[in-house]
């Protein structure tokens, strides 16, 4: 099993591929791309699950970014 990951990495990520943060709910952080697309994150103690970091890549590649 793959350990957590600090959230600026993935903050880092996304926000290069073209992502913006729009809002935080509490503990969730809430991006949204240009055209709709909306990817909520989970952050607890500034990490981030690694399945979050992953699906998020996974995002990225779909789009072309």
């Amino acid at each position: 099993m793959l350990s957590d990951i600090r959230f600026a990495e993935l903050r880092r990520l996304v926000e290069n591929a073209g992502w913006v943060l729009v809002r935080l709910r509490g503990s969730h952080y809430v991006f949204r791309r240009p055209g709709g697309m909306i990817y909520v994150v989970p952050v607890h103690h500034g990490k981030v699950r690694y399945v979050y970091y992953r699906e998020a890549k996974k995002l990225i590649e779909e789009e072309g970014g």
